[in-house]
């Protein structure tokens, strides 16, 4: 057996020694008994469902079908349509054709505000439907719209007017018109 007196050294280096031949054995040991290889479970065989289940799904819906025609069959915009290829055509000069379905009105009365006068267009009879507002246009002008009625106006595509009306959708800042029979 051996004891720090029999190694000759001082205290610090025979603890050094010691500690180093006891980690040694540790290794030796764990080497010479070794580890079990491991255990592998058997891969579980997976089950179908136990019942089938059947998901019905709605029918797909075709979106392309649904966005306006730019244009009618006579070259002229659709209110429609050209709200919707807004940003191609801001600042140019179109023609648009379209029903009235409402305009500015102002009885001019002394005292009253009037707003600027505009008309609404659509493409159908239908209020509901997309508007394009018809801006920049004189109270005398706008007397001979009638709601209802379709006309085919002229003028620039814009999101803004002189007028002070904007949209960011655009408006139609009038130049000309002609009714359409």
């Amino acid at each position: 057996m051996l004891s720090i007196d029999s190694l000759n050294c001082n205290h610090t280096t025979c603890l050094r020694i010691i500690a180093s031949c006891s980690q040694v054995a540790l290794i030796a040991s764990s080497f010479f008994l070794g580890c079990s290889p491991p255990e592998l479970e058997p891969p579980k065989e997976i089950k179908p469902p136990s019942r089938t289940y059947h998901v019905t799904l709605p029918p797909v819906h075709d979106l392309d079908s649904e966005v306006p025609p730019l244009k009618n069959a006579d070259g002229t915009f659709r209110v429609d349509g050209i709200r919707m290829h807004a940003k191609h055509h801001l600042e140019s000069d179109v023609d648009v054709s379209g029903v009235v379905v409402g305009k500015a009105t102002c009885r001019e009365k002394p005292g009253e505000i009037c707003a600027k006068p505009f008309l609404w267009l659509a493409q159908g009879v239908d209020p509901s439907e997309v508007k394009l507002r018809v801006v920049d246009m004189n109270r005398r002008k706008l007397k001979r719209f009638k709601v209802g009625k379709s006309y085919r106006i002229t003028g620039t595509f814009s999101q803004t007017s002189k007028s002070g009306y904007g949209d960011s959708r655009g408006v139609l800042r009038f130049k000309s018109y002609k009714a359409i029979k």
